[in-house]
C-alpha cells in the first residue's frame, strides 16, 4: 500500500533474534496511521494476565505513511506498549529524526519483545541488526548515552532513542529519549524498556521512501505553488 513498506522488525531480546515479518494490507486500510496499526499488532501481543513489566509484553515503534516527507510533522514517532503507570494500553510520541530514520531504514513498525540477559542497545542499519553490550552504558543519562553510541558506531546520520536511570530502576513515569530531549513521555515508556534491559535504539537508514505520488506530494505541502508577499 502506497506510503509503507508494508514490514515490521520483531525482535526477541531473549533469543537475540531479529526477523522481518509481513504486516497485513488489510491492517493498513482499516487502522489509521502507524499508531493504528501498531495498536492493532498490540491487541494480538499485549498479555493481559500478566503484568505490564513481564518480558513478554511488546514495545511497538511506529512511523506513518507520511514519515519523512515535507508533510507537517511527519518527523513523529509513537511509542505503544503495555502502560506499568495505568495498567493499559501505552501511547507515547516524540519528535526529531527518530522515526524517518527507522521509515528509511525499511521499517513501518519496530517490534520488541522478551529480555536480554544482561544489558544490551538495538543497531540497527537498514536490514541488519546487531545485539551490543550496553553494560558500560547502564546507569548513564541519555547524553551520555546517545554521544557514547555516536561514537562507538563512527555512522553518520546515526538516530537514537535511550533511556537514563528512571528508566533502568522502573520509574512508573520515565521516558524514552531521543535527539538527547524528545520524549515519549506518557505512561511510563522507559520503564518499560528498562525492564527488557534494553538500554537504547540506534538506527541508520539509507533506503528510498515509499512515496505513492512524489509530484501529488509537492503540490500538497505548496511548494509548486506561487508564493506571495
Amino acid at each position: 500500500m502506497k506510503g509503507y513498506t508494508g514490514k515490521m522488525l520483531f525482535v526477541d531480546l531473549g533469543k537475540r533474534t531479529a526477523k522481518e515479518q509481513e504486516i497485513p494490507e488489510s491492517w493498513l486500510k482499516d487502522y489509521l496511521g502507524g499508531e493504528g496499526v501498531a495498536m492493532r499488532l498490540f491487541y494480538d501481543l499485549v498479555h493481559t494476565d500478566q503484568a505490564p513489566l513481564d518480558p513478554a509484553q511488546p514495545l511497538i515503534f511506529a512511523t506513518g505513511p507520511l514519515t519523512g516527507t515535507a508533510a507537517p510533522c511527519s518527523g513523529r514517532c509513537c511509542a505503544v506498549f503495555y502502560s506499568p503507570a495505568t495498567g493499559t494500553l501505552g501511547a507515547a510520541n516524540a519528535g526529531g529524526h527518530f522515526a524517518p530514520a527507522l521509515k528509511r531504514a525499511g521499517w513501518d513498525l519496530l517490534v520488541i519483545v522478551g529480555k536480554a540477559d544482561k544489558p544490551v542497545y538495538l543497531y540497527i542499519n537498514n536490514d541488519q541488526v546487531e545485539f551490543r553490550d550496553a553494560a558500560g552504558l547502564w546507569g548513564q543519562g541519555v547524553t551520555d548515552t546517545e554521544n557514547a553510541i555516536t561514537a562507538e558506531l563512527g555512522v553518520k546520520g546515526l538516530q537514537i532513542a535511550s533511556i537514563g536511570p528512571a528508566g533502568e530502576k522502573g520509574v512508573l513515569f520515565s521516558a524514552i529519549m531521543t535527539d538527547k530531549h524528545r520524549a515519549f513521555g506518557r505512561g511510563g515508556p522507559g520503564a518499560t524498556m528498562g525492564s527488557k534491559l534494553l538500554k537504547a535504539v540506534a538506527v541508520k537508514g539509507s533506503k528510498q521512501l515509499p512515496i505513492g505520488d512524489k509530484e501529488a506530494l509537492k503540490m500538497a505541502d505548496g511548494r509548486d505553488r506561487p508564493r506571495y508577499a
